[in-house]
Protein backbone atom coordinates (compact mmCIF):
# COMPACT_ATOMS: atom_id res chain seq x y z
CA UNK A 1 0.00 0.00 0.00
CA UNK A 2 2.91 2.29 0.66
CA UNK A 3 4.18 1.66 -2.88
CA UNK A 4 0.81 2.86 -4.14
CA UNK A 5 1.19 5.99 -1.97
CA UNK A 6 -1.86 5.07 0.10
CA UNK A 7 -2.21 6.26 3.67
CA UNK A 8 -4.43 5.50 6.62
CA UNK A 9 -7.47 7.64 7.42
CA UNK A 10 -5.19 9.82 9.53
CA UNK A 11 -2.57 10.20 6.79
CA UNK A 12 -0.07 7.72 8.27
CA UNK A 13 1.95 5.19 6.33
CA UNK A 14 1.12 1.51 6.59
CA UNK A 15 3.37 -0.49 8.90
CA UNK A 16 2.98 -4.14 9.86
CA UNK A 17 1.11 -3.36 13.08
CA UNK A 18 -1.44 -1.15 11.33
CA UNK A 19 -2.06 -3.72 8.63
CA UNK A 20 -2.44 -6.47 11.24
CA UNK A 21 -4.92 -4.34 13.19
CA UNK A 22 -6.99 -3.64 10.08
CA UNK A 23 -7.03 -7.30 9.09
CA UNK A 24 -8.17 -8.32 12.58
CA UNK A 25 -10.83 -5.59 12.83
CA UNK A 26 -12.38 -6.31 9.43
CA UNK A 27 -11.79 -10.09 9.43
CA UNK A 28 -9.52 -10.04 6.39
CA UNK A 29 -7.49 -13.24 6.11
CA UNK A 30 -3.78 -13.16 5.29
CA UNK A 31 -2.68 -14.13 1.82
CA UNK A 32 -2.32 -17.89 1.45
CA UNK A 33 -0.41 -19.11 -1.58
CA UNK A 34 -2.45 -21.45 -3.71
CA UNK A 35 -1.37 -25.01 -4.35
CA UNK A 36 -1.19 -24.30 -8.07
CA UNK A 37 1.51 -21.66 -7.83
CA UNK A 38 2.24 -19.84 -11.04
CA UNK A 39 5.09 -21.26 -13.06
CA UNK A 40 8.10 -19.28 -14.08
CA UNK A 41 10.05 -16.62 -12.30
CA UNK A 42 8.78 -13.06 -12.85
CA UNK A 43 11.49 -11.12 -14.68
CA UNK A 44 11.83 -7.51 -15.70
CA UNK A 45 11.28 -6.79 -19.37
CA UNK A 46 15.01 -6.21 -19.83
CA UNK A 47 15.95 -9.51 -18.17
CA UNK A 48 13.28 -11.46 -20.07
CA UNK A 49 14.43 -9.90 -23.35
CA UNK A 50 18.02 -10.87 -22.66
CA UNK A 51 17.02 -14.45 -21.84
CA UNK A 52 14.85 -14.77 -24.95
CA UNK A 53 17.37 -13.05 -27.23
CA UNK A 54 15.10 -10.12 -28.11
CA UNK A 55 15.25 -6.36 -27.85
CA UNK A 56 13.39 -4.98 -24.80
CA UNK A 57 11.42 -2.70 -27.15
CA UNK A 58 10.05 -5.82 -28.87
CA UNK A 59 8.78 -7.23 -25.57
CA UNK A 60 7.26 -3.85 -24.64
CA UNK A 61 5.44 -3.78 -27.99
CA UNK A 62 4.23 -7.38 -27.57
CA UNK A 63 2.98 -6.58 -24.06
CA UNK A 64 1.14 -3.54 -25.36
CA UNK A 65 -0.38 -5.51 -28.25
CA UNK A 66 -1.45 -8.35 -25.92
CA UNK A 67 0.70 -10.91 -27.74
CA UNK A 68 2.23 -11.96 -24.42
CA UNK A 69 0.93 -11.45 -20.90
CA UNK A 70 2.66 -9.42 -18.24
CA UNK A 71 2.06 -8.62 -14.61
CA UNK A 72 2.05 -5.26 -12.91
CA UNK A 73 1.77 -5.66 -9.16
CA UNK A 74 1.30 -1.99 -8.42
CA UNK A 75 0.32 0.91 -10.68
CA UNK A 76 3.12 3.02 -12.12
CA UNK A 77 5.67 0.26 -11.50
CA UNK A 78 7.56 -1.64 -14.18
CA UNK A 79 5.82 -4.75 -15.43
CA UNK A 80 7.13 -8.29 -15.06
CA UNK A 81 7.00 -11.24 -17.43
CA UNK A 82 6.73 -14.85 -16.28
CA UNK A 83 8.84 -17.06 -18.49
CA UNK A 84 6.57 -20.09 -18.38
CA UNK A 85 7.21 -23.22 -20.43
CA UNK A 86 4.34 -22.16 -22.74
CA UNK A 87 5.94 -18.78 -23.40
CA UNK A 88 9.37 -20.30 -23.93
CA UNK A 89 7.89 -22.78 -26.43
CA UNK A 90 6.97 -19.86 -28.70
CA UNK A 91 10.67 -19.19 -29.28
CA UNK A 92 12.43 -21.79 -31.38
CA UNK A 93 15.89 -21.94 -32.94
CA UNK A 94 14.63 -22.66 -36.43
CA UNK A 95 11.25 -21.91 -37.91
CA UNK A 96 9.13 -24.88 -38.96
CA UNK A 97 8.88 -25.56 -42.69
CA UNK A 98 6.63 -23.07 -44.44
CA UNK A 99 7.10 -20.35 -41.83
CA UNK A 100 8.71 -17.03 -42.73
CA UNK A 101 10.75 -14.51 -40.83
CA UNK A 102 8.76 -11.40 -39.87
CA UNK A 103 10.43 -9.18 -42.47
CA UNK A 104 9.84 -11.74 -45.24
CA UNK A 105 6.20 -12.13 -44.19
CA UNK A 106 5.56 -8.37 -44.23
CA UNK A 107 7.17 -8.02 -47.65
CA UNK A 108 5.21 -10.99 -49.02
CA UNK A 109 1.83 -9.89 -47.68
CA UNK A 110 2.33 -6.20 -48.29
CA UNK A 111 1.33 -5.52 -44.69
CA UNK A 112 3.33 -2.49 -43.56
CA UNK A 113 5.95 -3.16 -40.91
CA UNK A 114 5.88 -0.93 -37.84
CA UNK A 115 9.33 0.40 -38.61
CA UNK A 116 10.97 1.02 -41.93
CA UNK A 117 13.81 -1.33 -42.71
CA UNK A 118 16.65 -0.98 -45.19
CA UNK A 119 16.57 -4.06 -47.39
Amino acid sequence: MNRQHRTTARGLTFIAGRVQSLRFHWGIPCHQPTEAAEQGEPLTVADAAKELGLAPSTLHRWLGDGFIAGEQVTPERPGRIRLTPELRSLFVGEAPEGWLAMLEATLLTGYPARRSCNV
